[in-house]
């Protein structure tokens, strides 16, 4: 028992390894507790080990059959192995053993939002929330529900589970592969005109998905924000960045109208400026790590100055392109590998 506690300890510290490592100590010394297998399979859940923690959580309900996180472990496992019919079975068979804990009825709500459901899963989360009005798990869920009755977000959920059930390589060899095809495309434009009519509309594709996987979840945290209901759904954390690109995009509006009424080089560098600074803003706290979020936000606030310079000397030389121009957009392009690296390891 003294290893199990310790485990939870080190795994609200992050420490999900030593946490492991623990679990294994106090399986070792007790191997019929399910209480072990559960957390051991939450733990390897989190890491993307999809096929061991399913084990782990079989395990344990082969000891306990009726053990509810093991059960719902299970049907948010078989969720992302895509056996849906199983996770169904499971999570019935979770509400039969308790039909008032709030954490099944969570994972029925996440697993309706996995279908597509949307309305359906407002409903588990509203009775999630009932039960338990604190569970955060429950909160993201009616937050991502609420946003998801809109048709463009719930096609950006689609994409958001499937590249999150995905490994952490094989997450990296999607990213890497797509920015690959993008230079192949760009690279056969602009050596092929005849070509470049029907490649361009394949590399603004590309721009397109890149901002949007970027950008919709803060701007439908935006829209939360301007919800009676919605708004009590968002953490301090998705107020505050939907905030910092709700204004970062009326900056970009400004620049650019500014820039059609001046034809000054300086409005259109901070119309540009506003834009792609909506990427950083709306992402730098999304690292589950302290020292990664702190480490972003250092670097968004280095992006900003060199933005912040770019625009004065444009606006003083008339040259949109100066130095702080092409170090801000080197410093951009970095931003979204590094910022990808964080999120994914």
């Amino acid at each position: 028992m003294v290893h199990y506690i310790h485990a939870r300890v080190l795994y609200r510290q992050d420490r999900r390894k030593e946490a492991i490592a623990s679990l294994h100590e106090a399986i070792s010394l007790d191997p019929s507790d399910a209480d072990y297998y559960g957390l051991l399979a939450a733990m390897l859940m989190d890491d993307l080990q999809f096929a061991p923690a399913l084990e782990a959580a079989e395990r344990g309900l082969s000891y306990d059959p009726e053990h509810v996180l093991c059960l719902n472990i299970r049907s948010r496992l078989l969720f992302k192995l895509d056996r849906k019919q199983e996770a169904v079975q499971t999570i019935d068979k979770a509400l039969e053993q308790d039909p008032d804990n709030a954490s099944t009825h969570a994972n029925y709500g996440w697993a309706w939002l996995e279908k597509g459901d949307a309305k359906q899963a407002l409903e588990h989360f509203r009775m999630a929330l009932q039960l338990d009005p604190t569970m955060a798990y429950a909160k993201e869920g009616m937050k991502e529900a609420l946003k998801g009755r809109y048709w463009v977000y719930r096609q950006y959920l689609r994409y958001a589970f499937w590249i999150s059930n995905q490994s952490s390589k094989r997450q990296w060899i999607f990213i890497i592969g797509i920015y690959v095809i993008y230079r192949l495309v760009r690279s056969a434009a602009e050596s092929n005109a005849e070509l470049a009519p029907f490649l361009t509309p394949i590399i603004l594709l590309y721009f397109l998905f890149v901002f949007s996987s970027w950008l919709m979840n803060p701007l439908g945290n935006l829209f939360l924000m301007l919800n009676t209901y919605g708004r009590y759904t968002l953490t301090e954390s998705d107020r505050r960045a939907a905030t910092f690109v709700g204004i970062s995009l009326g900056i970009s509006l400004l620049g650019f109208a500014s820039w059609i009424a001046t034809d000054l080089e300086g409005m259109l560098a901070l119309g540009y400026l506003g834009f792609t600074l909506m990427i950083p803003l709306g992402s730098m706290d999304l690292p589950g790590k302290p020292k990664d979020r702190k480490f972003l936000n250092i670097y968004t606030l280095g992006l900003l100055l060199l933005g912040l310079g770019a625009v004065a000397l444009a606006l003083t030389s008339g040259e949109l392109f100066n130095g702080c121009a092409i170090l801000y957009l080197l410093g951009f392009f970095v931003y979204q590998w590094v910022a990808n690296a964080k999120m994914t390891r």
